[in-house]
């Protein structure tokens, strides 16, 4: 019998390999090794690509926020969740926000994830305005811990 680690090894070989989404010879939207998004995913799949993302964004986190293993279990779950909705460079413009975690003045990291000069209460931040009830979330547990 031929081993699942034989027939994976082939199917990289033949497929290659594409981190961006291509169009294939049949006109399907494809992914990764041959993966077509027009037939969708189960959840099983997008499970195991989100624990992937979650260990990735979990290790970004740590990485700013060098005593990350310090907060409070919720407030790690709050940085991670707004790391993986943004992305790692989005969530790098977040200045005032990384500056007041890092000193641990968590009211004013949860301030500014709704506004962009939380001293003034000035500004809601489009990432407010795109996520709503999901920022509302992080910031409770930012500053309740």
């Amino acid at each position: 019998m031929v081993t699942i680690d034989k027939i994976t090894s082939l199917l990289k070989k033949d497929e290659s390999f594409s981190k961006y989404i291509y169009t294939c010879t049949k006109g399907k939207r494809t992914i990764g090794y041959g993966f077509n998004l027009d037939e969708g995913m189960t959840v099983k799949e997008a499970e195991l690509i989100l624990d992937e993302k979650v260990k990735y964004y979990r290790k970004m986190a740590s990485t700013i926020f060098s005593d990350l293993d310090a907060y409070s279990n919720n407030r790690q779950l709050a940085i991670v969740n707004m790391m993986y909705n943004l992305g790692v460079p989005k969530f790098l413009t977040f200045f005032e926000l990384i500056k007041a975690i890092k000193i641990g003045h968590w009211s004013l990291a949860a301030d500014n994830v709704k506004y962009r000069d939380a001293v003034t209460m000035d500004k809601i931040t489009p990432y407010y305005r795109q996520v709503g009830a999901r920022a509302d979330r992080i910031m409770k547990m930012l500053e309740e811990g």
